[in-house]
C-alpha cells in the first residue's frame, strides 16, 4: 500500500485491532509512505507513539506526540515514541514541555540536518538515539539542551563551522 498525505497517514483509534504480531512497527515498515511533512501513523489506543518516515516531519510528530487528555492537550509518559525512519529530515527540531523519545534508524540511515532544542521541563526527560544530527554554519549547534534530562544514545553530532577566509 502507499499512503500519501501532508498531515496524518493513519491514526489507530481505540477500537483498531491489527491482524498480524508486528503491529504498528510492522505496519509502518510495510507500506510506502509518500509524506510532505505530516507523520505517517499516530497510535492513539494506548501510548501515543508516532511513525514518521521520509519526506513527513519529525517535528509535526513530536507536536502530537502522546495522549490527548481532557482539555485536548497532548501528554507524554516516558514511554512515548517519536521513531523516525530511514532518511535525511532537513528541519530543526524542538521538543517543550514533553518527555519523549525521538528514535532513528540507525546513525548512518537517519539524518536531522539541523538543530535539535531540548526544554522539555525541569521534570522531564528526553532520549535521542540511532540517529546523526549535522549541522553547519558559525554559532551553530547540534544540541541545545535548555532544561530537563537528556540522553543521547548510538547517534553521532557534527557541526560544520564555516571557517573564516575559505
Amino acid at each position: 500500500n502507499t499512503f500519501q498525505t501532508s498531515e496524518e497517514g493513519i491514526g489507530l483509534g481505540e477500537d483498531a485491532v491489527l491482524a498480524d504480531d508486528e503491529g504498528v512497527s510492522g505496519m509502518f515498515d510495510d507500506n510506502t509512505w509518500n509524506l510532505e511533512d505530516g507523520y505517517a501513523v499516530k497510535e492513539y489506543r494506548q501510548d501515543g507513539d508516532v511513525y514518521v518516515a521520509e519526506g513527513g516531519s519529525i517535528q509535526s510528530a513530536i507536536e502530537v506526540a502522546g495522549v490527548k487528555n481532557s482539555d485536548n492537550v497532548y501528554v507524554t509518559e516516558e514511554s512515548t515514541l517519536v521513531k523516525a525512519g530511514q532518511g535525511t529530515y532537513d528541519e530543526q527540531v524542538e521538543i517543550s514541555d514533553k518527555a519523549l523519545t525521538v528514535e532513528g534508524n540507525g546513525e548512518s540511515s537517519t539524518t536531522i540536518t539541523d538543530t535539535v532544542t531540548v526544554d522539555p521541563g525541569s521534570d522531564s526527560d528526553v532520549t535521542i538515539s540511532s540517529v546523526k544530527i549535522s549541522t553547519s554554519g558559525d554559532g551553530v549547534n547540534s544540541i541545545v539542551q535548555e532544561t530537563g534530562d537528556l540522553t543521547v544514545e548510538e547517534s553521532s553530532l557534527e557541526v560544520d563551522a564555516d571557517t573564516p577566509g575559505a
